[in-house]
């Protein structure tokens, strides 16, 4: 099922999408994504899941500072329950690496993941605000090999408690998911 893999497997990193080499923009970035766009898995067929709100992304926000990379995701309302949003990062010399923050029962996750293995990162924060649906994260650059640029994705999922009812969505794409991982922004030089 593409958004079981998704929901599971993202702190695996998927193919690099192929892109021409671009120039970096300024160390700020906003998207806005479509309302309404989520999916749900439907035995291993995307389908449209228009009324579900608990991984409908509204914005995405990446600020690349000389210190630290600042990521805030946008949700139109974030579950109680079983609910996750994931960042893929890329960077020049080091590839991809992934930062994700999860709630499924009593299991809470905010970790920073390279290369399939986790990354200790002891300054790095979070902040979930369920009020405005908003959930921040902050890493330093210096867990981040300090790079000269990055570019970023951004992605919620969420799913029913018997996990039976999986709901995703990628904030660079309009109804649907990538299973090779989120599509990722324009490069972000360090401002």
């Amino acid at each position: 099922m593409r958004l079981r893999t998704l929901t599971a497997g993202l702190t695996l990193l998927g193919t690099a999408l192929a892109v021409s080499p671009a120039p970096a923009q300024a160390a700020v970035q906003g998207h806005g994504d479509a309302r309404h766009d989520v999916v749900r898995d439907d035995a291993g067929t995307d389908r449209p899941a228009p009324d579900n709100r608990t991984a409908d992304i509204r914005r995405l926000r990446v600020n690349h500072t000389g210190t630290a990379l600042s990521t805030t995701l946008v949700l139109d309302t974030i579950a109680k329950d079983h609910w996750g949003v994931i960042w893929q990062v890329k960077t020049p010399e080091q590839g991809r690496w992934t930062v994700q923050v999860l709630k499924f029962g009593q299991t809470k996750d905010f970790t920073l993941h390279h290369r399939g293995k986790t990354v200790a990162c002891a300054d790095m924060t979070k902040q979930v605000t369920r009020s405005t649906g908003t959930v921040h994260v902050v890493v330093p650059r210096s867990c981040l090999d300090d790079p000269a640029w990055v570019r970023v994705g951004g992605g919620a999922f969420a799913s029913s408690s018997d996990g039976m009812k999986q709901y995703a969505d990628d904030a660079r794409l309009d109804g649907e998911v990538h299973q090779a991982g989120l599509v990722l922004g324009p490069r972000l030089a360090a401002g």
